[in-house]
């Protein structure tokens, strides 16, 4: 089976201030390749800035690579096609609260992917828009809501919406269930998973929640200053890591689990 999304020797430099007025180059992202099978999720961990929610804009196509190429389903995604690429790829941000527009209704936020990208009319887009409030477990009333009026679970299922709207073969996740409650988080999880059955969605997953990693991928990329150090099966990984780094991290995460 041919992969769904392929990354090849992925590279971003960035500019940082170094003394007085002096500027140097370093590489935030550093020749990272992966592969990811349609209905598969690969989860991408490490410590605080090693690259992590880099790797995830670049995907996204929020920033730009210096180098490296990104295919999914064999067609080469190019920075700036916004249209296409958001067609093939969307991002469940962090922090819901800033990514969605308090001023405007649920109805209006989901509406801005569909007009921008598609060619309904409004009657249909308003009934795009009530099945998937429906399939993500909101109600059509909510399309009325305004975020600041819902709680932070269905803000999430808010932004899992905006991310499902157009179809998309991946979709990136940020950190973005991290400060849910346990009960929420589960909820979240199970409409996560039954997703991805029913429509064959890959999920590339940016977590530090490492029995969240282990419980929802297939894979595991562990990055430190930029570079995938270890990539490898989720239960290879967490019976028999290789990296120093991964090992690091696997035993705080025991540790934690026998508290």
């Amino acid at each position: 089976m041919a992969s769904q999304l392929i990354v090849r020797h992925l590279s971003q430099d960035i500019h940082v201030h170094s003394g007085w007025l002096g500027r140097k180059k370093v590489k935030a992202i550093d020749d990272v390749s992966f592969e990811l099978d349609a209905g598969e999720t690969l989860a991408i961990i490490g410590e605080t800035g090693s690259g992590k929610s880099s790797l995830a804009k670049l995907l996204a196509g929020i920033n730009k690579p210096t180098k490296g190429d990104i295919f999914v389903n064999g067609e080469a995604l190019r920075f700036g096609d916004y249209t296409r690429r958001c067609r093939l790829v969307r991002m469940i941000f962090q922090d819901p609260d800033s990514s969605l527009n308090p001023r405007l209704p649920i109805g209006r936020i989901l509406s801005a992917p569909l007009v921008l990208n598609t060619k309904m009319n409004e009657q249909e887009r308003k009934q795009k828009i009530a099945s998937v409030l429906r399939t993500v477990g909101l109600l059509e009333e909510h399309a009325e809501f305004y975020p600041q009026m819902l709680s932070n679970g269905q803000k999430q299922r808010v932004s899992l919406a905006r991310a499902v709207i157009l179809s998309p073969k991946i979709i990136i996740i940020d950190e973005s269930i991290a400060a849910l409650d346990i009960s929420v988080r589960s909820q979240i999880v199970n409409l996560l998973l039954e997703l991805q059955r029913n429509f064959a969605i890959s999920y590339v997953f940016v977590s530090n929640d490492l029995a969240l990693v282990r419980h929802i991928s297939d894979s595991v990329l562990v990055m430190q200053r930029g570079r995938a150090v270890e990539y490898r099966p989720t239960e290879d990984l967490f019976n028999e890591p290789q990296h120093e780094l991964s090992q690091r991290l696997l035993q705080a995460y025991r540790s934690e689990f026998r508290k």
